[in-house]
């Protein structure tokens, strides 16, 4: 095998998340195993005058990236898991570049359709499925409420999507045979050129909303379909893996875990300094969004004595602009908390070395976060939220705890008791597991890509 193929949803240095840097490193240690890698990948709509198909080739850190140019502004419900254009588009694109193997990262505003479109020219396909995308259109699997979802809902996901009562959504899903039967016969009627102008705007967002709640009734089945096309479906976490499978669409020998490689070269490890005030230090590090649970980790600061434990949060903090910023900075008052703000990921273990304990609260279903392993890279026990890839990645009591997820009072017990046991916070992280690196994890796939070419 020679050529490899990455296909993403997005891609440095356009955007720096989570999905994104993986394919970045592991893309890297793929090339320096000697393979011809590619990356194809969807273009931010911030580059000015290039229209939609545009197609941009270049090199960031020595890879060869293809960006196409696809506006995500007022797209359709359908619009965002299946586009005819971009399919056209990389049919002839894998004619041209015939690549051995094609290992899809996301296919967020491309097209669910492409591992079909893959399997038809001929060419081997792995799909690494890095969130819930396949089952929930916001991805996260919880809505703008903070209220989990255990499944996909339906019709019921208008209410989510559109941030219209998503308290609603039950309700919704309970009544998909009498929205689905009004919205397939309201559609073409809808539709019909109207007599004037004053008739014709709210005859075309009734088509619209029709097209959008027929749409959503179709996701769930249709992204699962694209998923299933491809040869294989690697799952980071055993959480994620069982919802696929749960979903109905996938079968479970068609998916099998493999966690997430780290970069390791070069890493650094400086030494923990006891605080000088005894005090334990507790960090965060990651995007202060609110499904991420700040909020819960600082309201569990309250009624822990300032001269006991100090709350240090690592991340960009822009209260004057983010509202949700503004509350946690609100909720800080009083507290010992810092907000010390974003860091160049050169510092990492400059940040570390600043704290005792990793803190993990998120509220939705984490996959495999990356940060829980860039702790243990720095030998920094975790506690983290008892739901999803956390629970399933930290050890309770061997590398770490659990406190139920959203509640700061369970939190609160848990950083007390790291507080008052220092032995107890030292055995822990004595006892951090192993991170597999970024060359071990190219390594095994690329015997995974081996074994589907022949």
């Amino acid at each position: 095998m020679q050529r490899l193929l990455f296909v993403v949803h997005g891609f440095p240095p356009d955007t720096w998340a989570g999905t994104e840097v993986y394919t970045l490193g592991l893309a890297q240690a793929f090339q320096r195993r000697g393979l011809e890698v590619h990356v194809l990948t969807r273009a931010p709509q911030s580059y000015p005058g290039e229209p939609d198909g545009s197609l941009r080739t270049g090199e960031f850190q020595g890879l060869r990236v293809h960006r196409l140019t696809r506006r995500t502004d007022g797209l359709a419900v359908e619009d965002s898991y299946s586009s005819p254009w971009v399919e056209r588009f990389f049919e002839r694109f894998l004619r041209e570049l015939r690549p051995d193997l094609v290992h899809f990262q996301h296919l967020l505003h491309l097209s669910c359709n492409l591992p079909r479109i893959t399997r038809t020219q001929g060419i081997p396909s792995v799909l690494t499925v890095n969130d819930y995308w396949a089952l929930c259109a916001r991805v996260q699997l919880i809505r703008p409420d903070g209220v989990r979802c255990e499944s996909n809902q339906g019709v019921g996901c208008y209410a989510c999507i559109k941030d219209h009562s998503p308290a609603w959504q039950p309700r919704l899903r309970a009544l998909r045979p009498v929205i689905s039967a009004g919205a397939r016969g309201l559609r073409p009627l809808a539709a019909l050129p109207q007599p004037s102008a004053k008739l014709a705007r709210p005859f075309s967002k009734l088509a619209k909303r029709c097209g959008d709640w027929l749409a959503l009734e179709a996701r769930h089945r249709r992204v699962l379909a694209g998923y299933a096309a491809a040869d294989l479906l690697i799952a980071p976490s055993e959480f994620l893996r069982a919802k696929l499978i749960e979903s109905g669409g996938i079968e479970p020998a068609r998916i099998i875990h493999s966690d997430y490689g780290m970069r390791t070269e070069g890493l650094r490890v400086l030494a923990k300094q006891p605080d000088p005030q005894g005090r334990l230090r507790v960090g965060f590090v990651g995007s202060l969004v609110w499904y991420k649970g700040v909020d819960v980790l600082i309201r569990a600061f309250e009624g822990i004595a300032p001269e006991k434990a100090v709350l240090r949060v690592f991340g960009a903090f822009d209260p004057a602009r983010d509202a949700h910023h503004e509350q946690l900075q609100q909720l800080a008052k009083g507290k010992a908390v810092e907000f010390r703000g974003r860091f160049e990921n050169n510092r990492i273990a400059e940040v570390y070395s600043e704290i005792d304990v990793l803190v993990v609260p998120s509220v939705w279903f984490e996959n495999s976060p990356l940060t829980i392993h860039e702790a243990w890279l720095q030998r920094t026990p975790v506690v983290g939220s008892d739901i999803g890839g956390m629970r399933e990645l930290i050890g309770h009591e061997r590398d770490g705890l659990h406190f139920r997820a959203g509640d700061a009072q369970s939190l609160r017990a848990a950083l007390l008791r790291l507080a008052d046991d220092p032995a107890l916070l030292e055995r822990l992280g004595a006892n951090v597991p192993k991170v597999k690196s970024l060359e071990e994890d190219a390594a095994d796939l690329e015997q995974i890509y081996r074994s589907l070419r022949a």
